[in-house]
C-alpha cells in the first residue's frame, strides 16, 4: 500500500515538476511560438493563390464505326495485307495518350506554353530566355566533371522538363463505375486553368480524329493499287468493299467533332483557390512553435538539473 502511494506522489511530482519547469521557460516557449508564428503568417501571405479547373469527359461514339468496320472486314483486310486496327477509340486508349510525353510535348509546343510554365526564365518584354545562375546541385555536378565548363548550355527549357511540369499541374481521374472521366488543370491563374483544360480536350480529339484520318488514306491508297495489280476479279471485289469501309470511316472521322472524348461539363473559370490554405499554415506553425517551445525549455531544465546534481 505504502508502494503504490509513493509511486502516485512520485507521478504527481513528476508531472508538478514538468509544469513548473516549462512555466520556468514560459518566455522562451513564447518566443518560439511567436517566431514560428511570425513565419507561417509570411508564407501564407507570399506564397501565390493556385486555381484548378476541372473538365468532366466521357468516351464518345467515335470509335464505334471503326470498331464495327475492323470487327466485319478484319479478315479480309488480313489477307489483303493490311491492318485496319481495333478501331480502339475508347477510354482507355484515348487517356493513355492524353497522359503520353508524345501528346503533352505537342500540346505544349503547338500552344507555346513554355514561357507560361517557366515565368522566372522568360523576359516576356525581349521574348528571350534568360541564362539562370545554376544551382547548387548543378554547380557540384559541374565541379565533377572536367569538361562541364565548355558546354555551352541552351537556356531554354527542354520538351521533356516542360513536360515534367505541366504533368504537375494536370490530374486525371476516372469513375470505374459510370467510366466518366474528370481532367484537372492547376494554375496560379484562374482563367487559364480553365483555358487549358477545355483546350486539351480539344486537342486530344483532334489528335485522334487526324490520327485516324491519316490511317484511313493510307489504307485507301494501298488498296487502290492492290487493286491494280491483281488479277483476280473476286479479289477486286473484296478489296473494293475494303476501300468503301475505310472511305466510311474516313467521312466519320470527318463529320465527328468529338471523336474520342465527349464534353460533358466543359470547364468554368473558378472563382475560389485550393491552395494554400493559409489559415491551416497558420495554425500549424504556432503550433510547431509551441510544441518546439517546450521542447527546448524542457531540454534546458534536463541540463540545468543535471548540472546542479
Amino acid at each position: 500500500m505504502i508502494t503504490t502511494n509513493q509511486t502516485v506522489n512520485d507521478d504527481e511530482i513528476d508531472l508538478l515538476e514538468l509544469l513548473r519547469v516549462l512555466f520556468n521557460h514560459k518566455f522562451s516557449i513564447l518566443l518560439f511560438t511567436l517566431v514560428f508564428g511570425v513565419g507561417a503568417f509570411v508564407i501564407a501571405i507570399t506564397t501565390p493563390n493556385t486555381y484548378q479547373a476541372d473538365i468532366l469527359v466521357s468516351s464518345s461514339e467515335g470509335g464505334g464505326v471503326g470498331s464495327s468496320l475492323a470487327s466485319q472486314y478484319g479478315g479480309l483486310a488480313a489477307i489483303a495485307g493490311i491492318d485496319l486496327g481495333s478501331g480502339d477509340t475508347g477510354l482507355e486508349s484515348a487517356l493513355a495518350l492524353l497522359k503520353s510525353r508524345k501528346f503533352i510535348i505537342s500540346f505544349i509546343n503547338e500552344e507555346n506554353l513554355k514561357p507560361v510554365l517557366f515565368p522566372d526564365a522568360w523576359d516576356p518584354e525581349a521574348k528571350v530566355w534568360l541564362t539562370l545562375p545554376p544551382s547548387m546541385i548543378s554547380r557540384i555536378k559541374n565541379a565533377l566533371v572536367n569538361d562541364a565548363d565548355d558546354e555551352i548550355l541552351d537556356p531554354k527549357p527542354s520538351d521533356l522538363s516542360a513536360y515534367a511540369e505541366f504533368s504537375a499541374i494536370m490530374m486525371v481521374s476516372q469513375d470505374k463505375t459510370s467510366s466518366l472521366v474528370t481532367i484537372k488543370v492547376d494554375s496560379e491563374d484562374p482563367v487559364v486553368a480553365a483555358n487549358w483544360a477545355n483546350k486539351i480536350v480539344v486537342r486530344l480529339n483532334a489528335y485522334l480524329k487526324n490520327e485516324a484520318i491519316s490511317q484511313s488514306d493510307q489504307n485507301i491508297r494501298y488498296l487502290e493499287q492492290e487493286i491494280v495489280d491483281t488479277p483476280l476479279v473476286e479479289f477486286k471485289t473484296a478489296l473494293y468493299e475494303l476501300v468503301e469501309a475505310e472511305a466510311k470511316s474516313k467521312m466519320f472521322a470527318n463529320v465527328q467533332k468529338e471523336y474520342a472524348l465527349k464534353v460533358i461539363d466543359p470547364a468554368v473559370i473558378p472563382e475560389r483557390p485550393i491552395k494554400p490554405k493559409r489559415s491551416l499554415i497558420l495554425i500549424l506553425g504556432v503550433l510547431l512553435g509551441f510544441m518546439v517551445g517546450c521542447a527546448q525549455g524542457l531540454v534546458r531544465g534536463w541540463v540545468n538539473r543535471k548540472v546542479v546534481n
